[in-house]
């Protein structure tokens, strides 16, 4: 609920009802004797007693997942847990495939997706809160703790809907994009700073199609035919083998980026996470469209 700054979130995070985790409250500040939290408008805040018991509430969260990790070594991988944070490319558009065939391997193995920005999927590592972590970008340094590793190399490719006239057109000049009106990301995503800060360093300076908040949206205005956009090639593979998208080259424009697995070193894995890494190692888990 802290987390969550609402009753009904945390319940569905826990997959409980909300009436049973508003007893559980209940039952707890007759307990401590003390308001531990207040509804308002826009959910709930903790009160002070209720700031002074989260960190024990916090170790006691960590010391029953530890508990349940040391029950599911004893039974090898007949049973497990598995926790997983990953930034929107990644869980959407990789993992999924990856993941189910983990499944296929393990299915005793209870999976948890978690579909964060980096910043947050680091904040889950740093909290215990998820074991294994994906981002997509090199970090400067690997936080204490953590092992990184790059998994999958994607590229920004220049996307446009299959009758647009630059369609079949070879490799342009990147002189040929000046001016030219796209379908873009939101300001602050890392896709659009990756290309326009190339651009730039070409002299090139795109107008604006139209903004798209989110991937989803941005690929569906450009198989529209608003514009032509900068674009993960993994987010439109299926668009690219239906037909409905092309991919047009630009001269001296290269842009990639690194998709990088975080986890702590395997002495401090549960058996899950040790398997996981394994079956990512392997051939099982070379990602889509890679092996």
């Amino acid at each position: 609920m802290a987390r969550h700054g609402s009753v009904s979130l945390a319940a569905r995070e826990l997959g409980r009802s909300q009436p049973a985790v508003s007893l559980q409250l209940k039952n707890l500040t007759a307990a401590v004797g003390e308001p531990l939290y207040r509804r308002h408008r826009q959910g709930v805040t903790l009160t002070a007693a209720g700031e002074a018991l989260l960190p024990h509430a916090r170790a006691l969260e960590h010391s029953l997942t530890g508990a349940a990790r040391a029950v599911s070594e004893l039974h090898g991988l007949e049973r497990g847990q598995l926790a997983i944070s990953a930034s929107m490319t990644v869980a959407v558009y990789l993992l999924p495939a990856v993941l189910a065939r983990f499944r296929t391997a393990n299915p005793g193995v209870d999976l948890r997706l978690l579909t964060r920005n980096s910043e947050e999927v680091l904040d889950l590592l740093a909290r215990g809160e998820t074991e294994v972590g994906f981002v997509e970008t090199e970090l400067a340094e690997t936080p204490p703790g953590l092992e990184s590793h790059v998994y999958y190399r994607d590229e920004v490719v220049l996307a446009v809907k299959a009758d647009h006239p630059l369609a079949g057109s070879g490799e342009l000049p990147a002189s040929r994009l000046e001016g030219m009106k796209v379908v873009t990301r939101e300001s602050g995503s890392g896709t659009r700073h990756t290309a326009e800060q190339a651009l730039q360093a070409l002299g090139v300076t795109l107008g604006t199609a139209l903004e798209a908040s989110g991937i989803e949206a941005e690929k569906e205005a450009i198989v529209q035919g608003i514009g032509p956009g900068f674009i993960s090639a993994l987010a439109i593979r299926r668009e690219l083998r239906a037909g409905l998208l092309q991919t047009v080259r630009v001269r001296d424009l290269h842009l990639s980026r690194k998709m990088v697995l975080l986890h702590p070193g395997r002495e401090r894995c549960s058996a899950a996470v040790r398997a996981f890494l394994d079956f990512l190692g392997g051939a099982g888990g070379v990602a889509p469209g890679h092996g």
